[in-house]
């Protein structure tokens, strides 16, 4: 039993953390699960429409890919199609790759670090804490099983490498594992070629190509799929929200570390041991890890976001920053405290780590303020569109909540759940006159915007009702959202349902009201500015 005393230990400290947390936020929420972004419920919305429409997307009438992530899309459309749709399933799946991510760390520590049971238990603390893994928990989203898969690739794929193992056979496993991984993010295919990079360098030819092949091949199969589905053969939310940071780079106006941004600290970091390690010719499974590491940072930064929320990074922040931790467990011993170069190291150490501290204590505050923003503002809205538009088509930027509480047709107008959309800002077509004809075509009588997403001229021809504003925004994407009737006959309706919904609204949610009963031949007076 002793060989699981740290994974008890930290699982116990976890569990007790996120079950404070929740309960924090529950209390704060009136007993509502709501997470701490709406794209929890986009995925939430999409499971939905999987497990009782046989649909992929926001609406049960189309298929659109908004989320990089099939496998958590999976997971949560099996568990509502068997056990019942819920609001906490999110939860309980996050919950379990925390889990399963801890449990692979103890794995790792236990097989293969040859560090004391404290050592153990210490570096899994930190690595939780650093993570952060409280808040990633309570988030409702992937990127807990994409941790812990990144985790298990990387060490069984370690473990080959160290072995000298590279028959195909060999690689099935490392390969299964990839396939999982893939599935969950889409980025970790970044982490796939850096194995296959290392295996063409070993001239393992065959063992690299069918670990990439395996691996890519649920991009593949889904992206083919949804194109005979009519939609794109890439998510929407990589087409729309994709980032090409190196341009920064070659454009001479960000550096390579900005691009790297929160986690610059473990990458500078790990190259500085990866060169200490190359030097010496100590080629051991940290070594190995590090060059994953190194390859998958730099790919990521090149192309994809970091710093919102923790989560696009917290893959590789976990596989980074916790083979540094078995590399410094190793390494100290009481007795380097007494001698001069340790404390060099531990200051230049600290100045490059630092940011990470702040940053994990401020999660946890940021679990209830951002869970409280969500509650406030999109659970709202999905609640009033829910009591007073089902069955209708409503026009929506910010999308998640509405479409999984309500049962409507989602008239996406940033594109992440519409196709027609996605290809009219693809195409450069996507303008003010081309939304107000999309809203006409597809009936939709009621519109709930960020006005500042959008040009002023897009409201023209609309009647603005009212707006919400939510105290001490955090997360949402904007404060103030705006209620539109898109057409005449459905202004004093869409006015009466929001006063009769107002006594509803949490406490601090500042409510305007714009239109007038019986002015709705007075442009002046409906026609309100944004």
């Amino acid at each position: 039993m002793k060989k699981y005393l740290p994974f008890t230990i930290v699982l116990s400290v976890l569990l007790i953390i996120v079950a404070v947390l929740e309960f924090l936020a529950l209390r704060k929420n009136n007993g509502i699960i709501s997470y701490p972004l709406d794209d929890a419920f986009i995925h939430m919305a999409v499971a939905k429409n999987v497990a009782v429409h046989h649909v992929w997307g926001l609406s049960p009438s189309e298929w659109v890919s908004s989320s990089s992530s099939l496998l958590y899309t999976i997971l949560l459309s099996l568990c509502f199609k068997i056990f019942g749709v819920a609001p906490w399933w999110p939860l309980v799946i996050c919950a379990a790759g925390s889990i399963l991510l801890l449990w692979e760390m103890q794995r790792e520590l236990a097989k293969y670090s040859g560090l004391s049971t404290q050592r153990q238990t210490f570096g899994m603390l930190l690595t939780m804490f650093i993570a952060p893994l409280p808040f990633m928990t309570i988030l409702g989203m992937e990127h807990t099983v994409q941790m812990a898969l990144t985790l298990i690739f990387t060490h069984r794929c370690v473990s080959r490498l160290m072995d000298d193992k590279y028959s195909l056979g060999d690689w099935i496993i490392p390969s299964l594992w990839g396939f999982l991984m893939v599935a969950c993010r889409y980025e970790n295919a970044y982490t796939v070629l850096g194995v296959c990079l290392i295996l063409a360098f070993k001239r393992k030819i065959f063992a690299g190509g069918m670990l990439g092949l395996i691996a890519i091949s649920p991009v593949i199969i889904f992206g083919l799929y949804m194109q005979s589905k009519g939609g794109y053969f890439l998510p929407n939310s990589l087409l729309l929200k994709g980032k090409l940071q190196v341009i920064g780079l070659l454009n001479d106006t960000k550096s390579f570390l900005e691009l790297t941004s929160v986690m610059s600290g473990i990458f500078v970091i790990v190259v500085l041991v990866l060169a200490d390690k190359f030097r010496r010719k100590e080629y051991d499974r940290e070594f190995w890890a590090f060059i994953i590491f190194t390859f998958s940072a730099t790919m990521h930064s090149f192309t994809a976001a970091a710093g919102y929320l923790y989560r696009y990074e917290a893959y590789l922040v976990v596989l980074g920053f916790f083979h540094l931790t078995i590399v410094f467990l190793k390494w100290y011993t009481p007795a380097k405290i007494k001698q001069t170069h340790t404390w060099a190291y531990a200051f230049v150490f600290g100045i490059f780590l630092f940011n990470l501290v702040p940053r994990a204590v401020n999660s946890f505050p940021h679990a209830i303020r951002c869970s409280g923003n969500i509650y406030d503002q999109q659970y709202q809205m999905a609640l009033f569109v829910k009591q007073y538009y089902n069955g209708s088509t409503v026009a929506a930027n910010d999308v998640g909540a509405i479409s999984f509480l309500g049962d409507i047709t989602m008239l996406d107008l940033w594109g992440l759940g519409n196709n027609e959309v996605a290809k009219a800002k693809m195409n450069k077509t996507y303008n003010s006159a081309y939304l107000q004809n999309l809203v006409t075509r597809h009936n939709a009588k009621v519109a709930i915007i960020y006005d500042k997403w959008f040009e002023p001229d897009l409201s023209t021809h609309w009647y603005k009702i009212a707006t919400w504003e939510v105290p001490n925004n955090y997360i949402c994407a904007e404060p103030i959202v705006s209620f539109y009737a898109t057409v005449p006959e459905t202004a004093d309706g869409m006015l009466t349902h929001l006063k009769e919904f107002e006594s509803r609204l949490p406490q601090g949610v500042k409510v305007e009201y714009y239109y007038k009963p019986g002015s709705i031949n007075n442009s002046n007076t409906v026609l309100a500015t944004n």
